[in-house]
Formats: C-alpha cells, sequence, structure tokens
C-alpha cells in the first residue's frame, strides 16, 4: 500500500511529539526535507501562520532544481504575494507552481514539509486554514508529504477528521499516559552506572 501524504502525530504535552519532529528533521535534512517550521506561542513570529507556505516556498526554491528561478519569477511579477494570505501565497508559489512545471524527477527530489505545534498558531481559525491547504495538496496528489505533530485540540481533531483530510491521513496518538521523567530517569540512571 502507498504511504499516506499525511501523517498527523497527536499527543498531550510532554509526551515527545516536537522531539520526535526535530529528530526526523535532522534524519531526513539531507536528501527528504523541504521545510520545517516549528510554531511557538510565545515567539510573535511563529505563532501564527504568516511565515509557513514562504518557508514551504523558500524550500522549494532551493531544493528543487529550477525552481529557484521560477519563484523568483513569481515574486517579481506578483511582489504583493509576500503580503497576501496563506491560501494566496500556497496557490501561487506552491500549488500553481508545482502543477504547471514537468516535475517527473521528484521521486529523486526532497518532499517532506514538517508542520510541529501547530496548536501553538494562536488563532484556531489559521490552524484549520493550514489543514485545509495541506488537504488541497493531497487532494491534488502534490508530490509533498507532510508530518503534522500536536496536541489534539478540538478545531484541529475536527479538521483531521473532515471528509476534505481523513482519507489522506495517517493518525498516530503517543499514549497519554507516556512518562517523560520517567524515561528521562532511566537513562540518567544508566549513564551514572556506567
Amino acid at each position: 500500500s502507498s504511504v499516506p501524504p499525511v501523517f498527523w502525530l497527536r499527543g498531550s504535552a510532554g509526551s515527545g511529539k516536537s522531539a520526535i519532529a526535530q529528530t526526523v528533521a535532522e534524519t531526513c535534512h539531507q536528501t527528504q526535507l523541504v521545510a520545517s517550521f516549528f510554531f511557538s506561542r510565545a515567539d510573535p513570529n511563529r505563532n501564527n501562520s504568516r511565515y509557513l507556505v514562504l518557508a514551504i516556498a523558500h524550500g522549494i526554491a532551493c531544493l528543487i532544481p529550477g525552481m529557484r528561478g521560477c519563484i523568483a519569477n513569481i515574486i517579481e511579477e506578483k511582489p504583493n504575494v509576500l503580503l497576501s494570505s496563506p491560501d494566496v501565497q500556497f496557490r501561487e508559489l506552491v500549488t500553481n507552481l508545482l502543477t504547471t512545471h514537468s516535475l517527473s524527477h521528484l521521486h529523486t527530489v526532497p518532499s517532506l514539509i514538517i508542520i510541529d505545534g501547530l496548536d501553538e498558531c494562536v488563532a484556531s481559525a489559521e490552524q484549520q486554514q493550514i489543514l485545509s491547504l495541506v488537504a488541497l495538496a493531497a487532494e491534488m496528489m502534490l508530490p509533498l508529504h507532510f508530518l503534522i505533530c500536536s496536541r489534539p485540540e478540538p478545531p484541529i481533531h475536527d479538521k483531521f477528521h473532515s471528509s476534505a483530510l481523513h482519507p489522506f491521513t495517517k493518525f498516530v496518538s503517543l499514549n497519554d499516559e507516556w512518562n517523560a521523567n520517567r524515561d528521562i530517569a532511566t537513562f540518567y540512571n544508566q549513564e551514572f552506572e556506567k
């Protein structure tokens, strides 16, 4: 069976979602990673969706042969795209670009986008808008795969279980009974014994 284009790793605070996302990003950095975006409620540059699509477009420009010039041309022709809403940016800088160019070689180039801490995006409407863009990419069969890590908050849970996104998503829940402190204590005890 084929790999679904969307993977939702959900769990409570402290369950290890960000550690897993960071490990995947580091492991895939040179061969598969287009972009990683780590939301943070405390950082005004990372608690909203303003820079998410630009990070994806930047990754495409840097990693997919021939795309840098295409993206530069789009920005030169439509400079307001940099100030546009995420859905306009996604249409202009991602979907239109990936559907209008011959990308038969994309099985050999990076395709993974990691979005960590989606619940840290402060506006639930923006959270759902981001997931709508992910659903659009999946429905259009763009050569992209998404790893999304978040707490299972109601707006995110509802969107993932909508008919637009559910068919394209693999769900993995970190056990709520997982105890990070126990694992840390085990590690330190073993290291001290050495």
